[in-house]
């Protein structure tokens, strides 16, 4: 689970509903150890590219070497990671430079994580209809 930066500083109740609705729906979300800001794209990617790129692959490693998929409430950390992922697949020169990065930490990035965002990975992994049973309120009441 990647929380990302701004969900536990600023929307703590984002994360401990998640955690709630998940647990409701027997899963339990694993912290991985190490994850940082993932970065956000506008002001980051803007201000240093390369820290941008790094940090970021940094993250999807992090998970990819736990064999984990990459799951986030947060439209940002989905977007940016979603985006890395692609940029490092169509650009090898990239991909190799941020890797020769990695390296220098015992890390790399071989982009076999998955990526998902919360809402996606329930439809996807649930579907409405499993959820839709397992409502307590429906919205039409």
């Amino acid at each position: 689970m990647f929380w990302g930066c701004t969900i536990p500083a600023r929307f703590p109740f984002i994360e401990k509903s998640t955690r709630l609705a998940l647990g409701d729906l027997g899963v339990e979300p694993v912290d991985v150890a190490g994850f940082t800001c993932c970065p956000e794209t506008t002001l980051v990617k803007a201000a240093d590219e390369e820290a941008y790129y790094l940090t970021a692959a940094r993250n999807l490693a992090l998970a990819e070497r736990r064999r984990l998929p990459l799951l986030t409430p947060c439209n940002g950390c989905y977007s940016t990671f979603k985006s890395v992922l692609s940029d490092l697949k169509v650009d090898w020169r990239l991909e190799q430079s941020i890797n020769r990065r990695l390296a220098t930490v015992g890390s790399a990035l071989n982009g076999e994580v998955d990526v998902w965002h919360l809402v996606e990975w329930l439809s996807e992994d649930f579907g409405p209809a499993a959820l839709g049973k397992r409502a307590v309120k429906p919205f039409w009441e």
